[in-house]
């Protein structure tokens, strides 16, 4: 497998995921960006409830939230 194609299928993992957590969700987020290894969600409903309902979608896909120094990736 290329390099190439291992992004595109991580791409498409990722993708899903997304699209599983919204559809799946009782509250919509106001927005939604992915970067790389990132996200950025504006959850207008309390962070420990988003994380707690990315966190039951996979077993094997957990999440963590970063409330300081926001937004870390952008320093």
């Amino acid at each position: 497998m290329t390099s190439h194609g291992c992004k595109t299928s991580i791409a498409n993992i990722k993708e899903d995921f997304k699209e599983r957590a919204s559809v799946q969700a009782i509250h919509k987020p106001l927005y939604w960006f992915c970067y790389v290894d990132a996200m950025l969600v504006i959850w207008p409903h309390g962070p420990q409830k988003f994380l707690d309902h990315l966190n039951s979608i996979h077993r094997n896909i957990q999440f963590t939230v970063e409330t300081e120094g926001w937004p870390p990736f952008f320093s």
